[in-house]
């Protein structure tokens, strides 16, 4: 691996190429050789491609106006990749994107796009260590919100880290799906699962609301400390 400057003659890139991948890290740009793909198999992996296949397959069943229907919010909608330029998704991908969220809660899948990508739900917790507690890191819905009708909340956190750990995406997991609105405080990490005054665990959480839409990815760093 490289530090460099100015990688293929540009300012900044991303991505592979003839063999070797530029990306980003908290040292700056590097250059590193692309790793060659082992296909692993575990179980995990497994479910997640056959969930592909079978939105693949869903997809093309739909009628010739639902996929037109799919096929025009495509025209109108994009998003944005790592540096902020328009990325335009075919109509599967968004089928695919809204429906991931509905298959995994095991809700009925959206046969048509909704009006907009967008969804004006925001996922309002706060995640936190208790000082008054022995230790143990709570979530905590704020303000008054509920969760409607097939709302959930996605929340994700990653192991023990060194205190000088940057955030990193790569350490984080899929850990609890929050569907049920509660009142009061709910235990989200015990101390004993905590290594206290050297290390941080990471956290990230997105809402989606019943067309599988979701909310902008929100961040909190968690330095345990012990009581």
């Amino acid at each position: 691996m490289a530090k460099v400057k100015n990688p293929f003659l540009s300012v900044d890139a991303r991505g592979s190429v003839n063999g070797m991948v530029a990306s980003r890290s908290r040292s700056g740009q590097i250059m590193k050789a692309k790793a060659s793909p082992v296909q692993p198999r575990t179980q995990a992996q497994q479910t997640v491609r056959y969930n592909f296949a079978k939105l693949n397959r869903e997809f093309m069943d739909l009628t010739v106006t639902q996929i037109g229907l799919w096929q025009d919010f495509a025209a109108n909608w994009t998003s944005s990749d790592v540096f902020g330029d328009s990325i335009k998704h075919t109509a599967l991908n968004w089928f695919e994107a809204f429906n991931s969220y509905m298959q995994r809660q095991n809700l009925t899948l959206l046969t048509e796009p909704p009006l907009v990508p967008n969804t004006d739900f925001n996922a309002y917790i706060s995640i936190y260590q208790d000082a008054s507690s022995p230790g143990n890191i709570f979530y905590k819905f704020t303000g008054n919100v509920s969760l409607p009708g097939n709302w959930a909340i996605w929340l994700g956190y990653s192991s023990n880290l060194p205190n000088t750990s940057n955030f990193k995406k790569g350490s984080l997991k899929f850990r609890q799906l929050i569907n049920n609105y509660t009142t009061t405080q709910v235990t989200l990490l015990a101390a004993s699962a905590l290594s206290f005054d050297d290390s941080l665990r990471q956290f990230e959480w997105k809402g989606t609301d019943d067309y599988g839409r979701a909310t902008p990815v929100q961040r909190v760093t968690i330095h345990a400390e012990a009581p």
